[in-house]
């Protein structure tokens, strides 16, 4: 707690950055509902569902961060890892707790301003949502949140090999900004691509909850989904286990 204490006090420091940020959203927000509203010009439905769902679409990416891997990575490229394991508390959990404080601060600076501003175009097409698979839909946020924590953990821990991971971190990140579902529906990807991005997790990132909020599904076909979800999670949860263990062995036969 102590972690995420500091690390929201420190993003509260540098407000400005927020507010630019905050402005940054607003203008990418606006940008991309015109092309929308252009493209789907003819089409009044079309056009109202994708209004929710780009507004949507950034309040989820509000729950997102990816500073965990560069944490990861530089302590382990400079050697501070050391320090960090011999501490009583797990050093994952430690920049995890870290990037939640951070996480926290930004949807104050960020998110709200986002919220309030789009607050009225939600209202107004907010019966398109529904609401009785919105706990599902925030279940399936809060599931994503850990499965991208995680993936970037995992990225964080590649410096073992590679010792600079921006250019990983950054394709990975476009990866998911494109097959998530963040940016475009996965119903509009060509059959191949969306068959091949059925068997990746990124889906699960945006275009699974988004779908949960704005679309009917049965039963049986959610159950599948979260399913899924679930054992994604487990899958990183262990490979970012191994790959902890693997450093500690590999500190230790190279005497720290």
């Amino acid at each position: 707690m102590a972690f995420l204490t500091a690390a929201f006090k420190a993003r509260l420091t540098y407000r400005s950055s927020a507010i630019f940020a905050a402005a940054g959203s607003i203008i990418d927000i606006c940008i991309r509902l015109a092309l929308w509203v252009y493209l789907y010009r003819n089409s009044r439905q079309m056009t109202e569902y994708m209004i929710l769902y780009t507004i949507l679409s950034s309040v989820i990416s509000l729950f997102y961060i990816n500073r965990i891997a560069q944490l990861i990575g530089d302590k382990i490229t400079d050697g501070s890892i050391t320090i960090d394991l011999m501490r009583p508390y797990p050093f994952i959990r430690a920049g995890y707790m870290q990037c939640l404080g951070e996480l926290t601060a930004d949807f104050l600076l960020k998110g709200l301003p986002v919220i309030l501003i789009f607050s009225a175009a939600l209202f107004r097409h907010a019966d398109r949502i529904v609401a009785r698979q919105l706990p599902a839909a925030l279940l399936a946020v809060v599931m994503g949140h850990f499965l991208y924590m995680l993936i970037f953990t995992v990225i964080g821990m590649s410096a073992m090999v590679f010792l600079e991971i921006w250019a990983i971190q950054r394709i990975i990140r476009d990866i998911i900004k494109f097959l998530s579902g963040s940016f475009i529906p996965l119903s509009l990807f060509p059959d191949a691509l969306f068959r091949v991005n059925q068997l990746l997790p990124f889906r699960f990132l945006f275009s699974f909850p988004l779908e949960l909020m704005l679309n009917e599904w049965e039963a049986s076909a959610m159950l599948e989904n979260f399913g899924i979800l679930a054992v994604w999670l487990l899958f990183f949860t262990g490979l970012a286990g191994a790959l902890e263990r693997r450093l500690i062995r590999k500190l230790v036969i190279q005497g720290g």
